[in-house]
């Protein structure tokens, strides 16, 4: 008896033998099939029915998308495991990013360019004081301007 498993596992060694073989070499291509592995392997714990190493492979491959979708849709309620998907993704910005600094702000945290002044010039804290002020409307986003 062929159950749904096994076709799926014989479609997946028929496109990793075909991924094999066909000669990939530059850098751009390279980059994609990595990430057709990264995906490859997700699928291949979802397929098994492991959720969490899906998520773990799919946050160790930087596929942070796919990870948070997934935890979201199946275990919204794991406040913790959102949480560390989140911090992950976020340590990837640099402090000087105007995203961090809004995600900070409307997590009612301090701003990490506040606190690194080494990151900081004359001019780049308008930027991040407009994307705070252009999308938060909150006590936090004004205390946080006159911060600035």
């Amino acid at each position: 008896r062929v159950t749904g498993p096994d076709v799926a596992t014989l479609l997946l060694n028929a496109s990793e033998e075909l991924l094999e073989n066909s000669g990939i070499v530059d850098g751009a291509a390279a980059e994609a099939a990595h990430k057709a592995e990264a995906k490859e392997r997700f699928n291949k714990f979802l397929l098994g029915g492991h959720i969490n190493e899906a998520v773990e492979s799919a946050i160790s491959d930087g596929l942070y998308a796919d990870a948070m979708t997934l935890i979201r849709r199946l275990h919204p309620n794991d406040v913790k495991k959102i949480e560390e998907i989140e911090t992950r993704f976020m340590n990837l910005r640099s402090i000087d990013d105007p995203f961090a600094t809004l995600v900070s702000v409307a997590s009612d945290q301090p701003p990490p360019i506040l606190t690194n002044a080494a990151f900081d010039d004359d001019n780049n804290w308008k930027r991040h004081a407009a994307i705070v002020l252009a999308n938060l409307n909150s006590q936090t986003a004004m205390q946080t301007r006159g911060n600035s």
